[in-house]
């Protein structure tokens, strides 16, 4: 959307514990022409404002804007006193002096020379990949009792040191399972042959199908699964004990024959948990297009779960148009006119189209 800046509020100073002096944000009043709300910027929108790329009457084109403090919905005059903009500077630029105030059709194209590693979130970019690097993955240990208060350090690993660490891990699982698998199976099997046992002692009695089990049954039942020699403990019984103790483990022995795949699943997650790693790509690109200045930025960005793209997902020479990605390594970060890179990785809900060569996308460019 673009909306015409109608007020600024200097930000107030303030001393840090060792007495160095902290310039405050300033605080924007902006408009759509019917209403106003109040705008919180970035260090990035608070360095325009000081050198006067901002002042009142500037209109700015504004992506991914949101209120703060809320994702509802708010009464526009109500929200001036409630609630304000937060504003980025990688995803505001300056918009031109006759642009239609309000909701935009198409979102705001950001190249790289109107970037900083302190603007925030980038919106959306038109790029084109110039070299992309082999995968990697990065693997967070499990925390255990031995690291004391420092987490685990991350483990990063190339393809084929990946393959052999899940190959490993496979091979401890399936060990584990079917070391599980035989304890469970071992243990229904004695409670089978005890149930049995049970029926033969029960002389052919069979508990009534409305009637309930004696209170000392219960125990007998406990008593008898941790008996070593449970023969001699069955012999004493009583045949009415024996025929209720007889019932109830053969409804214990089908209940973990039903679950027994559950509850081994269930250890497995504790004894060899799943391993948390994320697969990575390091691509090189460039704009595709700028509008007023040519390119001399180039960009390398660390893109997670590339795997989950597909095989040819990402290809080198190809155009894409990919929305949601963060500045990183700030200090690497070189004059915006200089032959360097800038540096991103994308997040969780960043979005990939591939878009043909050739083609317009979006909308007006943010090539301030």
């Amino acid at each position: 959307m673009v909306l015409c800046v109608c007020g600024i509020v200097p930000g107030e100073d303030s001393m840090t514990n060792e007495g160095e002096l902290v310039e405050g944000l300033p605080t924007l009043d902006v408009t759509d022409g019917w209403y106003k709300l109040r705008a919180t910027v970035d260090s990035a929108l608070a360095r325009a404002v000081k050198r006067g790329f901002i002042q009142v009457g500037t209109k700015l084109a504004i992506s991914g804007a949101k209120f703060q403090g809320t994702r509802d919905g708010m009464e526009p005059i109500p929200a001036y006193e409630k609630t304000c903009l937060e504003l980025h500077g990688n995803a505001t630029t300056l918009a031109r002096w006759d642009a239609k105030l309000g909701f935009q059709a198409q979102p705001f194209i950001t190249t790289l020379r109107s970037l900083t590693a302190d603007g925030g979130p980038v919106p959306v970019m038109d790029i084109c990949i110039i070299k992309m690097f082999p995968v990697g993955y990065i693997e967070m240990p499990k925390r255990s009792e031995d690291d004391g208060e420092e987490p685990p350090r991350p483990i990063p690993r190339c393809e084929a040191e990946e393959r052999e660490a899940q190959e490993e891990w496979q091979r401890k699982r399936g060990d584990e399972e079917m070391k599980l698998r035989e304890e469970r199976e071992k243990r229904v099997t004695r409670l089978e042959g005890l149930a049995e046992m049970l029926q033969r002692s029960a002389s052919g009695w069979v508990p009534p199908e409305d009637d309930y089990p004696p209170d000392e049954v219960e125990d007998l039942l406990e008593e008898l699964e941790d008996a070593e020699e449970p023969v001699a403990l069955v012999k004493g019984l009583s045949p009415t004990n024996s025929a209720w103790l007889a019932q109830l483990l053969d409804k214990k022995c089908r209940d973990m024959r039903e679950k027994i795949t559950e509850t081994i699943q269930r250890e497995l997650e504790t004894i060899c948990p799943p391993r948390e790693v994320r697969n990575f790509r390091v691509i090189r690109f460039k704009d595709y297009r700028t509008v007023r200045k040519p390119a001399r930025r180039t960009g390398q960005m660390t893109v997670w779960d590339v795997l989950s793209l597909g095989e040819h997902g990402l290809q080198e020479g190809r155009r894409f148009l990919v929305t949601n990605i963060v500045p990183c390594q700030p200090s690497a970060w070189s004059h915006q006119d200089a032959e360097a890179e800038a540096y991103f990785n994308t997040r969780r809900d960043s979005r990939w189209t591939r878009l043909p060569i050739g083609e317009r996308s979006g909308g007006p460019q943010a090539d301030t």
